[in-house]
């Protein structure tokens, strides 16, 4: 393992050149993306290997996961702006 300097890189990270990151106008885009990936992966495999079915489990799963991933992305990115909102009247901010 590479060791680390004191700001905590490693002699490894400095020689991979990061990406540079997107603007922040794309947050909300990217989120919907990733937030869509993580529970559609989760729900699908779940559902997937609870129905049972024939056929290949992955074949079936990653079928599953298309479908549900073409509809969370839009459904997200509508949504959590609307989710944030009802959520903050609900929860105290703490202040």
């Amino acid at each position: 393992m590479a060791a680390a300097d004191g700001l905590g890189r490693s002699a490894l990270s400095e020689r991979i050149r990061m990406p540079r990151k997107l603007p922040q106008r794309y947050f909300h885009l990217v989120f919907s993306f990733l937030m869509a990936a993580a529970m559609v992966s989760i729900v699908t495999f779940v559902v997937t290997a609870t129905t049972g079915g024939e056929g290949a489990f992955l074949a079936r799963w990653l079928r599953a996961f298309a479908c549900g991933y073409a509809v969370a992305v839009p459904v997200i990115y509508v949504a959590a702006p609307r989710v944030r909102r009802l959520t903050a009247r609900l929860v105290d901010s703490g202040a």
